[in-house]
């Protein structure tokens, strides 16, 4: 038989007895233990790999491919590029020539999320480097999220994530949700705020509610990611920062890259998150017909359970330094958590 095309890790055994040649002959083909989803697609210059998690799962672990005529560009590494299709960015990675003669690249996917791995047959701009990592110190927070003062300094590797936190949380009037900013110290559905407490109607708000909190940049050296992840979302977020909006996430992973918009000095983080109708649809479901504000054909009963909305986190920030970067002076800190990451 002919080598398999894509594998997760560990699959490389157990096709060993039987190995089966898989193309992009049809979509989806699956790797026989993980459920990896993929297809392949050769075009002039490049060969293209569409990549999932399998149905209802994320997947986490190294791939592999086959390995073709690809120039190697540092040491045992392949130059290539991951490309998101949702938001249209790219980033390089280098993918490992293993001992068995394929490229192997350590992967994360979140549930339904998809990406494409993209290998030219030529070089092209700058490569990442394989397995390459520095060491941060981090003052002021445990990775638990002790307040400043309260953790000793400790070192992390390049890639920790930050907690982000305290939060100010915003509602809007005319919902039955207290207009006052509520200071949250901990994440937490809408349904479960304390402040909402004995108030039916602002425990099933339904709408748009915003999030905010600071960190701060001490170097205009850009690093060549930072990622903010937002965690779990329920069920869209409209991030902005320093009053710019920056893009609009829907689905899982919540995150994105900050590094083009971060500035130096103190950087104000803006999140309005929007729920669905269902909480509000079935407090109305209770009420007389003259004090609902909210109609439908087919909606819950009174007695449906809330669901989950809001940003339930949780929220990090993680500094991925440029590789040809060294242990310097700059810093990122969490506003009000003390936090500092160099």
């Amino acid at each position: 038989g002919t080598a398999p095309d894509l594998l997760a890790d560990g699959d490389a055994a157990a096709l060993a007895a039987a190995p089966v040649f898989r193309d992009a002959a049809g979509f989806p083909h699956t790797d026989d233990i993980h459920g990896l989803l993929w297809t392949r697609r050769r075009v002039a210059g490049a060969d293209w790999y569409f990549i999932a998690p399998p149905k209802g799962r994320a997947f986490s672990g190294e791939i592999s491919v086959r390995s073709g005529q690809w120039p190697v560009v540092s040491g045992q590494s392949v130059s290539a590029e991951l490309w998101c299709p949702v938001t249209g960015t790219t980033r390089p990675v280098a993918l490992r020539r293993t001992a068995g003669g394929r490229l192997a690249l350590p992967l994360n996917l979140a549930r339904a999320e998809a990406l494409f791995l993209v290998i030219p047959h030529s070089p092209t701009g700058t490569a990442a480097t394989a397995g390459t990592s520095s060491v941060l110190p981090v003052h002021g927070q445990s990775a638990a999220g002790t307040p400043a003062g309260t953790a000793a300094a400790g070192t992390a590797t390049a890639g920790t994530a930050v907690p982000l936190a305290p939060f100010t949380l915003t509602f809007p009037a005319g919902w039955g949700a207290p207009t006052a900013p509520i200071a949250l110290t901990n994440l937490a559905p809408w349904k479960d705020l304390p402040a909402f407490a004995g108030n039916p109607e602002a425990r099933a708000f339904s709408g748009t509610a915003t999030y905010r909190t600071s960190f701060e940049w001490r170097t205009d050296e850009r690093s060549r990611s930072l990622l903010l992840s937002l965690g779990t979302v329920r069920d869209i977020a409209v991030v902005s920062l320093n009053g710019r909006v920056l893009r609009t996430l829907w689905a899982p992973p919540y995150a994105l890259d900050l590094a083009p918009y971060v500035r130096a000095g103190t950087n104000e983080l803006t999140i309005a998150v929007t729920g669905s109708w269902h909480n509000r649809l079935v407090f109305d479901a209770g009420q007389s017909a003259a004090a609902r504000k909210t109609w439908t054909i087919a909606g819950p009963r009174a007695t449906a359970p809330l669901r989950p909305s809001g940003l339930l986190g949780p929220v990090t920030l993680t500094l991925v330094p440029a590789p040809s970067r060294q242990q310097g002076d700059n810093t990122l800190a969490a506003g009000g958590g003390g936090v500092s990451l160099p």
